[in-house]
C-alpha cells in the first residue's frame, strides 16, 4: 500500500515526506517478515531477492509533487538491489541499468534458458554495462490522467547517455526544443546546457529519435501480430479494480 494501514483507515499524521518515510518503514517490515519465513523454511540461502521500484516520488522538486508527472531524476532514478548471500558478494555499482535488464539478469543468475526469440536488456551481474549505453525514459500517460493539461509542459521523454541527459517536453521531432543536463555536476537538473553544448545536445537528440523510431517499429510489429492472430484487444479493468488502482495512485 502507499501508506501503512491504520486502525479504522486513514493515513498517518505528519507531512507527506513523513508519511512517505512511514510507508517505507512499513514495507521494510513486510520484507523482513518474508525473510524470517524463508529462514524458518530453511530456503533463505537459495532465494534470490530482487528489490526495485517502477518510479520515484517528487516532493516539491521542479515545483511538483507525486509521481508519473515527468522524467525528472527524482521520478525515474530508482533503487535496484540483487541479494543472494550464498552466491553474490556485497558490492555497489554506479553504472546505469534499465528495468529491461531484470529478466536476462535473473535468468542468467538462475541458469535458466531464455527461450525462443531475442530478449531486450543486458545481463548485469557479470560486469558494468558500459558508460556509453543509452537509456530511454518515457512518461506513461494514464487514460484518466487529470494532470495532462496541468503538466503538459513537463518533460515526457528523455535519453541518458553517460553523464548527459537530454529531456524533451513531448515526443520530439528534429525541430523540438529540448534541455540538456550534466548529471554529474547537476544531479537536480537545474541548469540547461543545450545552448552552450549544442553539439552534444544535437547528438543526443539524434540518438533519442533513433530509439523512439525503433520503439515504434516494435509496437507496430506487436500490433500486426495480434491482429493476424485474431487475439482480443485490451480488457478494461472492472470498477473494483479501478477503485484499488485509484487508492494506490495509479488512476486519477
Amino acid at each position: 500500500p502507499p501508506f501503512p494501514p491504520l486502525p479504522g483507515g486513514g493515513r498517518p499524521a505528519g507531512t507527506k515526506w513523513e508519511q512517505y518515510r512511514a510507508a517505507i518503514r512499513f514495507n521494510d517490515r513486510q520484507l523482513e517478515r518474508i525473510q524470517e519465513k524463508l529462514e524458518e523454511l530453511q530456503i533463505a540461502s537459495r532465494t534470490l531477492w530482487v528489490v526495485t521500484s517502477d518510479h520515484g516520488q517528487s516532493f516539491g522538486e521542479q515545483g511538483r509533487e507525486g509521481h508519473g508527472l515527468s522524467v525528472h531524476q527524482e521520478q525515474v532514478r530508482v533503487p535496484l538491489a540483487f541479494v543472494h548471500p550464498a552466491r553474490l558478494a556485497p558490492g555497489v555499482r554506479t553504472d546505469n541499468a534499465h528495468h529491461v535488464d531484470l529478466l536476462p539478469t535473473i535468468l542468467a543468475h538462475c541458469s535458466l534458458p531464455a527461450g525462443p526469440g531475442a530478449i531486450a536488456g543486458r545481463e548485469l551481474l557479470r560486469g558494468p554495462s558500459g558508460p556509453g549505453r543509452a537509456l530511454l525514459l518515457d512518461r506513461y500517460l494514464y487514460p484518466r490522467d487529470s494532470d495532462v493539461q496541468r503538466y503538459r509542459d513537463s518533460f515526457w521523454v528523455a535519453l541518458i547517455q553517460g553523464r548527459w541527459k537530454l529531456a524533451c517536453g513531448r515526443q520530439p521531432d528534429a525541430a523540438a526544443a529540448c534541455e540538456l543536463f550534466d548529471l554529474e555536476r547537476d544531479p537536480f537538473e537545474e541548469t540547461d546546457l543545450s545552448s552552450s553544448h549544442g553539439e552534444q545536445a544535437a547528438e543526443l537528440k539524434q540518438a533519442l529519435l533513433a530509439l523512439l523510431r525503433g520503439q515504434m517499429r516494435i509496437r507496430e510489429d506487436l500490433l500486426r501480430r495480434h491482429v493476424h492472430a485474431g487475439e482480443p484487444g485490451p480488457v478494461l479493468p472492472d470498477r473494483e479494480t479501478l477503485r484499488r488502482l485509484e487508492a494506490l495512485g495509479y488512476v486519477r
